[in-house]
Parts: C-alpha cells; sequence; structure tokens
C-alpha cells in the first residue's frame, strides 16, 4: 500500500485559512454510539458515516483571526461553527458542518517556538469535493 503524503493542505475556519499550521487529523467514525458519551447533553447522535473530528496543530500566533475565533468558541462555548474545511490539496477537500471545540491546549516551549493544539467535534454531515 502507497502512503500518499500532501504538501498542499489547509484548513479554512468559516471561509477563512488557519494560519501556520502544522498538522491537521480527520476522523470519520462509523455508527453514532460513537458520537455521544455518557453526561454529554450536547452531543446528538449522528447517522452511520457522518460522525468526524479534527485534531489540529498550529504554531501559536494570538494575532491570526481563526486561531483566536477558535479560543474564543472554546472558552464560551456558545454556538457551532457553521463551515469547516480540510483541504488535503489544491482542489480535494473535506467539508463538515456544525462543530464544537472540544479541546485546546497551548504548549510552551523553551525556544521559540509554541503551538497550540484544537479539536473539534462535528454534529453536522461531512461530504467530499474532488
Amino acid at each position: 500500500m502507497a502512503i500518499k503524503t500532501y504538501k498542499v493542505g489547509k484548513v479554512m475556519v468559516e471561509g477563512t485559512q488557519i494560519r501556520e499550521l502544522q498538522s491537521a487529523a480527520l476522523t470519520i467514525t462509523l455508527g453514532s454510539e460513537d458520537t455521544q458519551e455518557i453526561g454529554e447533553s450536547w452531543a446528538d447522535p449522528v447517522g452511520t458515516g457522518r460522525a468526524w473530528t479534527l485534531s489540529l496543530t498550529c504554531k501559536h500566533d494570538p494575532a491570526d483571526t481563526v486561531q483566536a475565533s477558535l479560543r474564543t468558541e472554546f472558552l464560551t462555548g456558545d454556538g457551532l461553527l457553521s463551515a469547516i474545511q480540510s483541504w488535503v490539496d489544491g482542489s480535494s477537500y473535506f467539508s463538515g458542518s456544525g462543530a464544537l471545540v472540544t479541546n485546546m491546549a497551548i504548549n510552551k516551549s523553551v525556544g521559540p517556538i509554541d503551538t497550540v493544539t484544537f479539536e473539534l467535534q462535528g454534529k453536522g454531515a461531512i461530504s467530499w469535493t474532488a
């Protein structure tokens, strides 16, 4: 099996590209049982093949408007992000609707580069555009 490495990938949140992206991992799960845990009143079970999460790691940039909006969403939790696109090359991407920021971590380093990680949990459909 060949492994393909994409070097043109990007992530768009609400139509704006996140800057300083180091890695992105999109996970699509099968079955509604994977989307709701005990005590999670916000998580609605979704149909088979439609549950998804997106994990992002970026160089921490407090001036980046997308990082700032993800941070605000995580801290306030006041609504869903309506449009998330995870581009794998110059023309193909996954598009998700409805996402909550469920985790955020800022990793301080001794050197000059700090990183921030975000995890988004999809509550809406995910689709593929080639």
